[in-house]
């Protein structure tokens, strides 16, 4: 469903807008939904938040992501979730709200984003915010520490290493080899 935005005054076009770390954020009011608000950055949407109703998703990627939430545990089961990136915590509110209870932490790397969607879409429910970025050096670190090394990779170098590379399917799936006979024999 595409979100229509309604056209704002000048005065409200001030305080819908400021700039961040990562570019100009601008809440636009839904035309549709009384309370519900798209946040885009550099006029790119990037969250869809209704105040009034936490469980509607409006992008289908997010209500993609509302789905796995929701096959985590039996409906209404607290969860802990880590947050990689907050947007305007569309996703943290919807777990507040379907999951009472649930220990929440979002990681959001533009401080001037996280203060403005505090002050504008104020939460309600028991978030923890930290500023940083959710690009986990100490995970790649420790991946290549590991008696087993692995590597992280994120951007162009993952970009690079997916190149040409198609999802498997059940339909095309094969089977992995066998383990060599006493692999793993005590």
């Amino acid at each position: 469903m595409i979100c229509m935005a309604r056209r704002r005054g000048p005065d409200e076009t001030l305080a819908n807008q400021v700039e961040t770390g990562c570019g100009r954020a601008e809440l636009l009011r839904d035309a549709d939904r009384r309370a519900a608000w798209m946040l885009l950055i550099d006029g790119v949407p990037q969250s869809h938040v209704d105040l009034d109703d936490p469980g509607y998703l409006d992008f289908e990627y997010v209500r993609r992501l509302g789905h796995v939430i929701d096959a985590a545990a039996p409906a209404g089961q607290p969860l802990r979730v880590l947050h990689l990136g907050a947007g305007a915590l569309t996703l943290a509110r919807y777990v507040a709200a379907t999951r009472p209870g649930s220990s929440q932490l979002a990681v959001e790397v533009d401080a001037a984003l996280v203060d403005f969607i505090r002050l504008r879409l104020p939460l309600g429910a028991k978030v923890r915010v930290r500023v940083g970025d959710a690009r986990v050096d100490a995970l790649t670190r420790q991946a290549a520490a590991d008696p087993m090394p692995g590597r992280v990779l994120h951007g162009r170098d993952l970009a690079r290493f997916t190149a040409g590379a198609r999802p498997v399917a059940d339909a095309t799936a094969t089977p992995s080899p066998a383990a060599p006979p006493g692999a793993f024999a005590s």
